[in-house]
């Protein structure tokens, strides 16, 4: 029994190791020990969350039945005028809801299913570009892939920076890597002059790290790609929910991003990044008009992970002139 009982007890730790082997790499790394020592977290120092005072302001925190943030113009009318306008373009939106041989994407998935899809297919129907060049691979590419191949003969041009491009790259024919470019780097690393190839009506597509700190992309985005960006460009950024919180089981979780407060505190007060379409505000402000004019958009993945990202949190920004 006593046998029993250490071959158990030994077996219990060797898995919360492995549960945790990214906490043990993190922290074999000497070089990194400094930024716990100096603060913890939790602490006020940190970036990283006191979950203790998130649950003590929860009910604040999480309430997003508000319509309005000061210093943001949300354009609720137009969004609501474009929505009728995608409505139009509904019944021809070619994905399907689980996976299909010949299509690259499908809805029922956790990363970028249902209401971001039809939005992203409706701004490629819709405006046309003839250049996409986009932050972080996945579900998203695989849209965009199908929606050229389906309704553009290939013609939009897609850039994909995508450091691990190795799911990507298996999705794409032999035709896409010749028609499109995939640079497997940081964006970081990426010679800033790409963005310059972005003229009216093209996207500039992000879905980064969703992390601020000292030389991330989030931080270069912000400061180095959105201010040379030419007028009539759309941005895009993923996993934003209104009003610009993360949900609360993602905090529970773990997770402690705040690319949304930042992206909030971008928008506050300036005229130059207009809100074109807001997924997730306009299912918290607008969903009589959702049920009415693109059910599809309000269903959510199946799977049972507890990060399974909601079906509506892209966010559709224009630059405008200065």
């Amino acid at each position: 029994m006593a046998i029993k009982n250490e071959i158990l007890k030994w077996t219990r730790f060797a898995r919360t190791v492995w549960d945790n082997r990214w906490l043990c790499e993190a922290l074999a790394d000497r070089d990194n020990l400094r930024y716990i020592r100096v603060a913890p977290p939790g602490d006020f120092y940190s970036p990283l969350l006191d979950i203790r005072e998130v649950n003590a302001q929860a009910k604040k925190l999480f309430e997003n039945s508000i319509c309005e943030i000061p210093g943001i113009s949300l354009n609720q009318e137009k969004q609501f005028q474009l929505l009728q306008e995608f409505a139009e373009l509904y019944d021809e939106c070619p994905f399907p809801e689980a996976h299909v041989p010949g299509t690259r994407y499908y809805f029922n998935n956790e990363y970028f299913s249902y209401g971001d899809g039809i939005a992203l297919y409706s701004f490629l129907r819709y405006w046309r570009p003839t250049r996409i060049i986009e932050i972080g691979s996945g579900f998203s590419s695989a849209a965009m892939l199908d929606v050229n191949e389906r309704f553009f003969g290939g013609s939009i041009k897609c850039t994909f920076i995508e450091p691990y491009p190795e799911r990507l790259q298996g999705l794409m024919t032999a035709d896409d890597k010749m028609r499109h470019t995939v640079l497997a780097k940081k964006v970081q690393d990426v010679d800033l002059e790409i963005f310059d190839t972005l003229k009216e009506n093209d996207i500039f597509f992000v879905d980064s790290s969703h992390v601020a700190k000292t030389g991330s992309d989030v931080c270069h985005i912000f400061a180095n790609i959105l201010p040379r960006l030419r007028q009539g460009v759309f941005i895009h950024f993923h996993d934003i929910t209104w009003p610009f919180e993360y949900p609360r089981n993602w905090i529970e979780t773990g997770l402690s991003w705040n690319e949304a407060y930042f992206l909030k505190a971008f928008l506050q007060y300036n005229s130059i990044f207009q809100i074109v379409y807001f997924c997730s505000f306009i299912e918290a402000v607008g969903r009589d008009l959702l049920v009415k004019a693109m059910p599809l958009a309000l269903k959510t993945a199946t799977q049972t992970g507890s990060l399974v990202t909601p079906s509506n949190s892209s966010i559709w920004l224009k630059k405008m002139p200065a």
